[in-house]
């Protein structure tokens, strides 16, 4: 499932269960008269029917309160969060929060209302309402959890199911993407036969294999990929000096740089304003990354899909 998808379940589920609120959370029978009565009515001493009548000293159940108050929270952080895995992780524990609550409005039900020796004649049934709410905070603290556990795989997984002409899904492709690379070789690799050293990043034209990089980049309001001909390869706002131009206001004119050397992808940052992260872990060195893994300069998420073509 898809991240994004994720935290539109989360966010329809916490909106079904603050909903649930206006429809029978609880009836309670006594001597052949029922009355039914709302999560709004208990929790607000509002009443929607004419047959409730709340008395002075009744206080509104704040177990109620709580929960719908840890849910409304919740939705505020899932939905203004910069940062997705955070705001799921964060949101997961307000809906579990809100759940809890529902538990505890339910197992205090009795003594709450000074019901207590009323047992034997007062029936008490718990509506569809709470049901609903209760199973809607629970599904969705469960997906918010998953969604922050593996949010960082997942770009990578998206772009390999999007079909056939999706990263390394098919052959051709990689055939194409190789030739790319292999036509446009770098003219000032030395050869071994000349003197002078040779330039960090190029493969040596003896090594038999061809390795490709394809970033996929997200940034807000949008993403992009780029497919990585040439190393070393910068990446910065500077579209004068950068082979890849990020439009972040929180990115360096130069902000980091990727090379390769056997077979492996290395970055680096050069000393931006900001910082680079890889897989959340601020770098200050050269870094090996693998496919798979997660890039963020300024507020733009970078995932690497790194594939190796035998000839």
């Amino acid at each position: 499932m898809k991240n994004k998808n994720i935290t539109t379940t989360v966010k329809l589920l916490i909106i079904i269960a603050e909903i649930c609120f206006l429809f029978p959370f609880v009836m309670v029978s006594c001597s052949g008269t029922s009355v039914e009565a709302s999560g709004v009515e208990l929790m607000t001493k509002i009443s929607l029917h004419e047959e409730i009548e709340f008395d002075e000293d009744d206080s509104p159940n704040y177990y109620l309160l709580v929960a719908f108050a840890l849910g409304t929270v919740g939705l505020g952080v899932v939905c203004k969060s910069k940062e997705q895995k955070k705001g799921l992780l964060y949101t997961g524990f307000f809906t579990v929060g809100s759940a809890l609550f529902l538990l505890l409005f339910r197992s205090t039900f009795i003594s709450f209302y000074d019901l207590k020796g009323y047992e034997g004649r007062v029936d008490i049934e718990f509506r569809w309402g709470w049901w609903l709410s209760l199973a809607s905070y629970i599904i969705a603290g469960s997906c918010a959890f998953i969604g922050s556990q593996y949010h960082e795989q997942m770009p990578l997984e998206v772009s390999l199911d999007k079909g056939e002409n999706a990263g390394l899904a098919t052959t051709d492709e990689s055939h194409i993407m190789a030739d790319q690379i292999e036509k446009a070789g770098p003219p000032e690799c030395p050869r071994e036969s000349q003197s002078q050293e040779p330039v960090i990043g190029f493969e040596e034209p003896t090594i038999k294999s061809t390795l490709f990089v394809k970033l996929h980049i997200q940034y807000e309001g949008g993403s992009t990929e780029h497919l990585i001909k040439e190393f070393p390869c910068l990446i910065g706002r500077d579209s004068g000096s950068c082979e890849i131009k990020i439009e972040d206001s929180k990115v360096s004119r130069t902000h980091a740089r990727l090379t390769v050397k056997d077979d492996a992808v290395f970055i680096e940052d050069l000393k931006s304003s900001n910082g680079t992260e890889v897989n959340g872990q601020l770098i200050s060195g050269v870094t090996e990354v693998l496919s798979g893994d997660e890039i963020i300069i300024g507020s733009t998420r970078i995932y690497f899909e790194i594939g190796i073509k035998q000839l």
